[in-house]
């Protein structure tokens, strides 16, 4: 057997499944959460524990036809820069379908309140990982397919009322940015200010990263048509958050314990709802 990517340990052999899609990622920042991820999982197959705790479970959760999907959960560490290296080596093994699957703190404080869902749809790049991939002023956006089946997710599910979907807000600090430590506080909290006006909708530490990865090692443009068939090809990358911030500060751990489980829940809802995106062709889907 060959030697594994250097931080996850994965080969090709484990990312592939779905046919040619592959398979279907979920991203968490803590191994933790990875785990209790895969503990809602139907199967898991397989757990790969790596020295830094970026620990993959690959799995399978059935579908309602009773046939059975194909995914994992990985822990991404904390921050863009591990954020990069961990989609990076998932994608350099093949694979294709990434949902990060966050907490994050509302900057919409009067309206996205504390246990809503977040559906990014796209992120303000305030890191500088993604930089070394594209200027500035390239867009860092999730997959309209992923958006999709995150939003048909959360209306089956009853949840629609207080799931928002819209731009959220990568930083590359949490304690100057969110937490106004240190000699540019000042600075920090018109920054803030300025999200809000903007509308911004939460601020988190990964979501830019992977949008754009996926977009720029996606390859060359395709079709509809051509998306839809080629299966693998296009890279599809979401980011779902859930809120355990407000205004001044963090919820209790017990309260932040409960968000998160609901959060995973709603991940692999989505993952499913996907994969009927996925296999579907043309308008119908």
């Amino acid at each position: 057997m060959s030697e594994g990517s250097h931080h996850l340990q994965i080969l090709p052999e484990h990312v592939a499944g779905n046919g040619a899609i592959g398979r279907y990622f979920l991203i968490p920042g803590s191994p933790s959460r990875a785990k209790l991820i895969a503990e809602s999982f139907d199967v898991v197959d397989k757990e790969i524990i790596t020295l830094r705790h970026n620990d993959t479970f690959l799995g399978r959760v059935r579908l309602d036809d009773g046939t059975m999907l194909e995914v994992a959960a990985t822990s991404s560490g904390m921050g863009a820069g591990s954020a990069e290296i961990i989609a990076n080596e998932i994608i350099e093994a093949g694979g294709r379908r990434l949902i990060r699957v966050g907490t994050s703190g509302s900057v919409q404080h009067d309206t996205v309140g504390v246990g809503s869902l977040v559906i990014a749809t796209g992120a303000v790049r305030d890191e500088m990982a993604s930089r070394h991939y594209a200027v500035t002023e390239f867009p860092a956006l999730a997959h309209p397919d992923v958006v999709l089946a995150c939003e048909r997710t959360a209306f089956r599910l009853g949840i629609a009322d207080r799931t928002f979907k819209g731009v959220v807000h990568t930083k590359g600090s949490l304690f100057a940015r969110a937490h106004f430590k240190g000699p540019m506080s000042e600075e920090n909290r018109a920054y803030k200010e300025h999200l809000m006006r903007a509308g911004v909708v939460s601020s988190e530490m990964e979501a830019s990263v992977l949008f754009v990865l996926a977009s720029t090692l996606s390859g060359p443009a395709l079709s509809l048509a051509q998306e839809r068939s080629a299966g693998a090809s296009a890279i599809k990358a979401g980011t779902i958050l859930g809120i355990i911030g407000g205004k001044d500060s963090w919820v209790a751990p017990e309260e932040i314990d409960r968000i998160e489980l609901e959060t995973c829940v709603f991940a692999i809802e989505s993952l499913k709802e996907l994969n009927r995106i996925d296999r579907m062709e043309g308008a119908a889907a």
